[in-house]
């Protein structure tokens, strides 16, 4: 066999990846190419090990980064969206000194890139791709507002949410910010009754949030993004906010004065809270943008392309 995937597919998870993988497989792999699936031996570094058949080529994949293979012309193309680079190429270091290899990363900062990864001496390639949301299945909950709140719940997470922390010490009661944990069902119940959702990086610029509120609907206030895509998340389809960013040490991108960037989301909400047309005409945005770019089945797409453009390249 010339062409392999080697990949994490769905087993009891209702996990985006896995299913993504299937899908890729099935609708697009499997019909193109002479292919198989590479499932993993054994679990390391909380990595799932597989070795190419016919060879001692080991390929370290897990549920958020999995791997085309053409063994002929020696050749493999990565799609990705975790955040730790420097885990993903360090631990692919023999694979990718045999193997041609590019990896293409929804979490993708340049900077923070060679930054993270600059003490590996092999050559390696990591170019833009994609975000996706947490889980598979659609969302059925949709913009219906029924209090006049911003509202935010999730893990406050040092560096990129401390901006957060600033505002729910502030005990202003049209925010609802809260870090305890929620159950996902009652998350998308009070994000979708909300006038407006907050959201902001997660361990890096992206968090599977953004792509989850563009599909309901929900005007959302954010710090700009940063992160490179394939497909540009444009200021239109969310209430973006400036800020300083850090520029001398990791984690790059991420704000630098917090205190400052909690005044500018307060500064927003109260300039937009009573405009109605505003506020339902960035629901309407951002609900075509994601029906038109980041659909299940527009991003399965997508990544058969990214291979496809990356062999012929």
């Amino acid at each position: 066999m010339r062409y392999y995937y080697a990949a994490e597919f769905p087993g009891g998870s209702k996990e985006w990846f896995p299913t993504f993988n299937n899908h890729l497989f099935e609708g697009y792999l499997e019909k193109n190419f002479e292919i198989e699936k590479l499932t993993h031996f054994k679990m390391e570094n909380n990595f799932k090990v597989c070795k190419i058949p016919n060879s001692n080529q080991i390929v370290n994949v897990h549920g958020n980064l999995s791997f085309f293979i053409d063994t002929k012309l020696k050749k493999a193309v990565g799609l990705t969206t975790h955040w730790n680079s420097r885990e993903l190429i360090n631990l692919n270091l023999d694979f990718i000194s045999n193997y041609d290899v590019t990896v293409y990363n929804g979490h993708y900062f340049k900077k923070d890139i060679e930054h993270c990864t600059r003490d590996i001496k092999k050559k390696f390639k990591i170019k833009p791709w994609n975000f996706r949301p947490l889980f598979w299945d659609p969302i059925e909950h949709r913009y219906n507002p029924k209090n006049k709140r911003a509202y935010f719940k999730g893990r406050l997470i040092p560096y990129s949410r401390d901006f957060l922390q600033v505002i729910k010490d502030t005990n202003n009661e049209e925010f609802t910010i809260s870090f305890k944990n929620i159950l996902y069902s009652d998350w998308l119940k009070e994000s979708s009754e909300s006038l407006v959702c907050i959201s902001a990086p997660g361990v890096r610029d992206m968090c599977n949030r953004d792509i989850e509120f563009f599909q309901m609907g929900i005007p959302l206030i954010r710090p700009k993004f940063h992160s490179e895509l394939t497909v540009k998340i444009p200021e239109e389809v969310y209430i973006p906010i400036d800020y300083e960013p850090i520029t001398e040490y990791a984690p790059f991108g991420m704000p630098k004065d917090h205190f400052k960037l909690a005044e500018e989301v307060v500064y927003i909400w109260n300039n937009i809270k009573n405009d109605k047309e505003f506020l339902n005409s960035k629901s309407k945005l951002c609900k075509e943008f994601y029906e038109e770019y980041y659909t299940n089945e527009k991003l399965v797409e997508n990544g058969f392309k990214t291979i496809i453009n990356e062999l012929n390249n």
